[in-house]
């Protein structure tokens, strides 16, 4: 989202801790892209975002914000791969936040320690249903974008973006912002380009693994399902990814391990 909002708008993105979310193109639009991780607060603390991943929404008046939804699932299956944790279940209960306990896993602390990962988003001591109810009941007017809907109709999306947003319309940038951002041609560029990115050229190109919907189903047993149903089961009734709680058998998984 942060690359095609700057391709569109033909403005800069701010750096970011995020390898994906920095790209330096030279663009000098009017306007400054974030990438952010974080949830909304009250108050006033002097910083747009503070040490522990709270937008300051004091400092948001003037600003547009779009918050990106994605399956749980398929969050827990890149989990995964992009912080090298050891399975599945470990990843659910992460997401499931440090102040809960569930049926199957490690303590989030000893997940952490194993995978020597210091830097935690404040969404983790909540779990990922709470900080989206968070922003479901954030007063601050912004626009969610689902990340499935992204991929299924990008230009679509978009277009009703940038409407929502305020921006103008032009139908030809966004078609060509789409081709120039899209999946593959990111992957062959950054390919190309891994000594002028962030981080090293190992967590670039793992950071663009897949990102299709629905992988979760080439990873899940039964196990992995039921702790999901656990802990994202009525959260992801409430944003329409699952019909019902009996998607488990539905969706035709292995049985467990």
């Amino acid at each position: 989202m942060t690359w095609l909002l700057s391709d569109i708008l033909d403005s800069p993105i701010e750096k970011s801790y995020s390898p994906l979310a920095y790209e330096d193109v030279g663009r000098e639009g009017p306007h400054r892209i974030w990438q952010l991780h974080a949830v909304p607060m009250r108050g006033r603390r002097g910083k747009l975002v503070n040490g522990d991943q709270r937008i300051n929404l004091s400092y948001m008046r003037d600003r547009k914000l779009v918050h990106m939804i994605r399956d749980p699932r398929d969050i827990s299956v890149s989990h995964l791969h992009y912080f090298t944790v050891s399975n599945i279940i470990d990843t659910l209960v992460w997401m499931g936040g440090e102040d809960h306990e569930w049926n199957l896993g490690k303590p989030v602390e000893q997940i952490f320690a194993d995978i020597k990962l210091d830097k935690r988003h404040e969404w983790i001591k909540q779990g990922w249903s709470a900080y989206v109810s968070n922003w479901e009941s954030c007063s601050m007017e912004h626009s969610i974008v689902f990340y499935e809907n992204l991929l299924l109709a990008p230009k679509i999306c978009m277009t009703e973006l940038m409407i929502e947003l305020g921006f103008d319309v032009d139908e030809e940038r966004i078609t060509q912002a789409i081709a120039r951002q899209a999946f593959d041609a990111k992957r062959k560029q950054i390919a190309k380009t891994l000594h002028l990115r962030l981080y090293g050229p190992k967590i670039q190109m793992r950071n663009l693994r897949k990102g299709i919907a629905g992988d979760w189903k080439n990873y899940y047993t039964r196990r992995e399902a039921e702790l999901a149903q656990e802990i994202f089961g009525d959260m992801m009734l409430k944003l329409g990814y699952i019909k019902d709680r009996k998607w488990r058998k539905q969706a035709n998984l292995p049985p467990r391990d």
